[in-house]
């Protein structure tokens, strides 16, 4: 995540930013930046404002940093408003919505395949570009098999257990050290995920980061510990999980249900 501030912070200002230019002004401009810029995935794609936040927080931490060991004379952050994060659980998938979406499966075996094991395991799009059959192992003494790989975006190792389903689903172990998923390629699968999701009538959550969103909710659902689903998506802060620690509404219906006074009529 820091490296990725980083790299829009250099496409904003250049390769050759200075201490001394980095004051009050210059936090606010790179807050609009962020909050008007494009992805770098695509050109045609809006940075979405969550992005743009933890963009802007990986900033303020070298500047608050920078401020404690002197290279700075003032912390400038502490007069600039962060970045507010938006509510984005609009856009998860439901039950309901899931099985629509298997019931009617996209004819693309490697966009159909990398879905369902994302969906089954919360990697992301970067994460499943450089999976390897290499990256598996088992432990006889759990019984479960784990992937362990360096992980891309937060660029730190991780271990991560999966399914035996999840292994089910790629046809299970293959031998050698190849790619799981040859050729995957970010605009095709987001093309042929429009085409998918708009089948069945849901084209605006047609977003490959959304297998990773209903892996987490639904984990969350199931009453699992959220340090434990915070670990099971690699994040460094429980608190960046806590976006998915709110109450589901499936937990509020049942609890509503519960509600009940006997002696009425």
């Amino acid at each position: 995540m820091l490296s990725s501030a980083i790299k829009y912070l250099k496409k904003w200002k250049g390769a050759h930013l200075k201490f001394r230019h980095i004051d009050e002004r210059f936090l606010e401009k790179f807050k609009e930046y962020l909050l008007t810029t494009t992805s770098l995935k695509s050109k045609h794609t809006k940075l979405n404002q969550n992005s743009a936040a933890s963009y802007y927080d990986k900033l303020a931490l070298i500047v608050q940093s920078a401020f404690l060991d002197k290279y700075l004379s003032e912390d400038y952050t502490q007069r600039v408003p962060h970045i507010s994060n938006v509510e984005t659980f609009q856009q998860i998938i439901d039950d309901e919505e899931l099985k629509l979406l298997l019931d009617n499966p996209v004819e693309d075996e490697l966009v159909f395949r990398s879905s369902i094991f994302a969906l089954l395991t919360g990697f992301r799009f970067s994460a499943l570009k450089i999976l390897k059959w290499g990256d598996f192992h088992y432990s006889t003494s759990l019984d479960a098999w784990y992937v362990y790989i360096i992980d891309p975006k937060p660029e730190r190792s991780f271990k991560h257990y999966i399914s035996h389903q999840a292994l089910h689903i790629l046809g299970g172990k293959q031998d050698g050290d190849k790619l799981v998923f040859p050729d995957l390629n970010y605009h095709h699968v987001r093309a042929k995920l429009k085409e998918w999701f708009s089948k069945v009538g849901l084209e605006k959550k047609a977003k490959f980061h959304n297998w990773r969103h209903k892996y987490a909710t639904d984990l969350i659902e199931k009453g699992e510990d959220i340090y434990i689903v915070s670990k099971m998506l690699n994040h460094k802060h429980v608190k960046t999980t806590q976006i998915y620690a709110k109450v589901p509404d499936t937990n509020r219906a049942r609890a509503a249900g519960k509600a009940i006074i006997n002696h009425l009529n």
